[in-house]
């Protein structure tokens, strides 16, 4: 009698384990939806436990301050002037300045960072020059007590190297090893990856890549608590720091693609800076979020460009051939892949769709590269439309009314 019991409870053991690994195995699948879904929990993300215990604690860092010429009113946009050169002039036309290399006007100046200096100039044309020891660093423009600041960050000790500013920390280098501190210096993480990025300015993505996108390693980095997460590798994450010309992540959601286990990409979607999915990787296209709204086309509806909100809900009905991102409250589509106008959140055109998508290619992609993208969205309160066939390209107001117009070399190549 007492061996069958014995022997039941035994059998009744297996059974148990038997069951919770099948229940383990079915739990990592992630399941696919037909439409957008919250997602509260997506096994994909883990808590990162192999950060070493014997990194140092901190790193003591100098900010030095040098005041910058009153803002002035107007705005400095690239063109081209006469001699086929980049330059950049007032919206007036009154202010015509050169400089070796292209930057955006943002924040009342126009920043260009060079070897051993930084060219910051105002709407006046009025430029200040400042030279930057070798192992200085911009930080940002501040604005204290009605002036203007740049802000150079420096290490405070000779023990260690700052190798590029991440948002509100630092990549630093000490004695072979990198690692990323906050503003105060506080050492948060020891560096694992190849490559770090800021998507805000108190979110670090770090990079491995592998030989495909199932290999990649990559972590996603909170600068205030220094809290990290590991991402999977199924998800491909956008690499793109702050400043970059197109992506932005101010609406909290990063843009991802799924990939499945034999390599094949199964679709996009959104998670937040917590590594959570938030949206299901049910689309085909996406772009990234961007003033609330995002335009995606759905894998299961061919419809074209539709665009939602944060929750993946539709925007409005339109369907579009080609769309971009919200700036400054418009957003440049198309019906027809072709002629292309600026739509308000509501969907309506503020200004028709009579503008030639290709003429933003060809001579102009030759002079501004990866900045036309940039340059025909609103920024400012101005945007860029061009002309092939006339060879010119001009800059607009959010009414359609133009600016200033300049002529487009013709392209070279056939």
């Amino acid at each position: 009698m007492k061996n069958k019991f014995f022997l039941s409870i035994i059998l009744g053991c297996i059974l148990l384990i038997l069951c919770a690994c099948v229940h383990e195995e079915f739990q990592i699948v992630p399941t696919i939806t037909e439409k957008p879904t919250v997602i509260s929990s997506f096994p994909f993300a883990t808590e990162n436990k192999s950060i070493a215990t014997s990194k140092p604690e901190t790193f003591p860092i100098t900010i030095r301050d040098v005041e910058l010429p009153l803002k002035a009113e107007g705005v400095l946009l690239p063109y081209i002037d006469v001699d086929g050169e980049v330059a950049y002039r007032n919206v007036d036309g009154s202010v015509h300045v050169l400089e070796s290399a292209l930057a955006l006007f943002k924040n009342g100046y126009l920043v260009v960072c060079g070897f051993g200096e930084i060219r910051v100039t105002n709407a006046n044309g009025e430029r200040l020059s400042v030279s930057c020891a070798e192992n200085e660093h911009l930080r940002r423009i501040t604005e204290r007590e009605g002036r203007n600041y740049i802000e150079l960050v420096s290490p405070s000790a000779k023990n260690f190297e700052i190798c590029e500013v991440l948002g509100n920390g630092y990549l630093i280098r000490s004695e072979g090893k990198r690692y990323i501190i906050d503003i105060t210096g506080k050492v948060l993480v020891s560096c694992e990856h190849e490559n770090y990025y800021s998507l805000t300015n108190d979110i670090v993505l770090g990079l491995t890549y592998g030989s495909e996108h199932l290999l990649d390693k990559k972590i996603l980095i909170d600068l205030r608590t220094g809290e990290s997460i590991n991402v999977d590798g199924k998800y491909a994450i956008f690499d793109s720091p702050v400043d970059d010309l197109r992506v932005s992540y101010e609406d909290g959601l990063i843009w991802f693609i799924y990939y499945l286990e034999d390599g094949s990409e199964a679709g996009m979607g959104y998670m937040n800076m917590k590594g959570e999915i938030v949206l299901s990787p049910i689309f085909r296209l996406a772009e990234h979020f961007s003033e609330g709204m995002a335009a995606v086309i759905f894998d299961s509806v061919d419809k074209g460009f539709s665009y939602i909100d944060v929750e993946g809900n539709l925007a409005f009905e339109e369907h579009f051939a080609w769309a971009r991102p919200f700036s400054e409250g418009l957003a440049a589509v198309s019906f027809d892949g072709e002629k292309y106008g600026y739509i308000d959140k509501t969907g309506k055109f503020v200004i028709e769709p009579v503008y030639c998508r290709d003429a933003l290619d060809g001579p102009l992609w030759e002079k501004f590269e990866d900045y036309v993208d940039k340059l025909s969205m609103f920024h400012n309160g101005y945007a860029m439309i061009a002309n092939a066939e006339e060879g010119w390209a001009a800059y607009i107001d959010k009414t359609g009314k133009e600016v200033f117009r300049f002529s487009v070399p013709v392209s070279t190549e056939e």
